[in-house]
């Protein structure tokens, strides 16, 4: 599949960018709905579960399959559910060596209520603690319980997973490009969440033809994404 360039259509997709950013406080414990389904305790593991990738400089592919490229410097929303109980949000910074390319350096994340952050870069207080739950740098070396439910696993070294109480989980991989460590970010999904989600991986309704949109809710149509 074609890689498409979106950087002229950064003023379209202004809806989709991050206005709070990785400095996104925690959600108070009264909006935190029993009934959502990310929310709610798994009995086993996920079942034939949907992907979408920000990763590399970086490249998305949406959960519908489409794939484009996104050279932006920014935070933007990659993908969410309408309460916010899930929520994954990108940083991406300009690779020092080379100034046309951009990377993932951090992200954010809202897990029924609580912020989790990964960052690769800029760590807030400068420190070594790459994981951060509620503004507070804590250290993982195999599985750490977040309030609420779910957890955040150290699979490997440079690999970590945050999982929602549903099993549904964010896969953050490490990479060195140009002497610098970015992330790569991948959302894995129950297939349950079909048509639930917005963000630049789309809203997964099984049509990669409407998963861009601008402020406004208007389709960017792969055709013109040349």
């Amino acid at each position: 599949m074609r890689w498409r360039n979106l950087r002229w259509l950064s003023l379209l997709l202004v809806g989709v960018f991050a206005t709070l950013g990785l400095s996104l406080g925690p959600v108070n414990a009264q909006q935190v709905k029993a009934e959502d389904a990310f929310c709610t305790v798994s009995s086993g593991p996920l079942a034939d579960p949907i992907q979408g990738r920000s990763y590399g400089d970086p490249h998305i592919q949406t959960y519908d399959g489409l794939s484009y490229a996104f050279h932006l410097v920014g935070e933007f929303d990659l993908t969410q559910n309408q309460s916010g109980n899930f929520k994954v949000q990108a940083r991406q910074k300009r690779l020092a060596s080379n100034n046309n390319l951009s990377l993932n350096s951090a992200v954010a994340m809202q897990v029924c209520g609580h912020r989790v952050a990964i960052y690769a870069q800029d760590i807030p207080d400068r420190g070594n603690t790459v994981t951060w739950i509620d503004g507070v740098p804590t250290s993982v070396s195999e599985a750490t319980a977040l309030p609420g439910g779910g957890e955040i696993q150290r699979v490997h070294n440079d690999e970590y997973a945050v999982i929602w109480p549903s099993g549904d989980q964010v896969i953050v991989r490490f990479i060195t490009v140009g002497g610098d460590r970015f992330v790569n970010i991948m959302p894995t999904l129950s297939r349950a969440h079909r048509g639930t989600l917005i963000g630049l991986l789309g809203d997964y309704n099984g049509n990669p033809n409407n998963d861009l949109r601008g402020r406004d809710g208007t389709t960017v149509p792969p055709r013109i994404l040349l």
